[in-house]
């Protein structure tokens, strides 16, 4: 298991998109949780848990939660 927070935060657009290539390639091999407040690093993952005040409040694939949590679609659209 390996456990990411923000772990592109700081870096440039390019060497983000490696990074999250590498993340994504050892996802078929190693459980992967990560803390990401950017919605393209999390569009790949099998199961995103959107949280509010320290609360779960919803969950699914990214598709999953655009099409069923108002909330969430919006700020996709915005990112």
């Amino acid at each position: 298991m390996i456990i990411f927070d923000e772990a592109t935060k700081a870096l440039d657009g390019i060497i983000e998109v490696i990074i999250m290539g590498a993340i994504h390639e050892s996802s078929d091999q190693k459980t992967i949780i990560m803390v990401a407040y950017r919605l393209q690093n999390v569009q790949k993952c099998d199961v995103i848990y959107m949280m509010d005040k320290g609360k779960i409040i919803n969950r699914g694939s990214y598709q999953q939660l655009v099409e069923n949590n108002q909330r969430f679609k919006e700020m996709a659209e915005h990112a």
